[in-house]
């Protein structure tokens, strides 16, 4: 498949704080050939390594909320991908936010 890594890999864990409190890290990347649509040329990348954590938190202020609190590609390493027109982008860099999810 066109913009298909030849290898990807993803090792998690997660790392349960106290009983409420939860620590997640994630670690993935690829490694692979790059197409350049619509030309027939193909560009070879190499090893692309993305680091992940998130807090989560449940039973939030004695209810039903639960808050994370996350970082993504905390190295802020350049991700390529293809856009179909023959051209590459990169993906975002690093991300911070903060999720609050109440049940009611």
């Amino acid at each position: 498949m066109a913009g298909a890594p030849s290898q990807t890999w993803n090792l998690g864990s997660t790392w349960n704080i106290t009983q409420n409190i939860s620590w997640f890290i994630n670690y993935h990347g690829r490694y692979g050939v790059l197409s350049i649509y619509p030309n027939t040329q193909w560009e070879v990348f190499g090893f692309e390594h993305f680091f992940d954590t998130n807090f989560r938190y449940t039973h939030l202020f004695d209810t039903n909320a639960e808050m994370d609190i996350y970082v993504k590609n905390i190295t802020d390493n350049d991700g390529r991908f293809p856009t179909g027109y023959g051209e590459v982008q990169t993906q975002l860099g690093r991300q911070i936010g903060l999720k609050l999810k109440y049940t009611f």
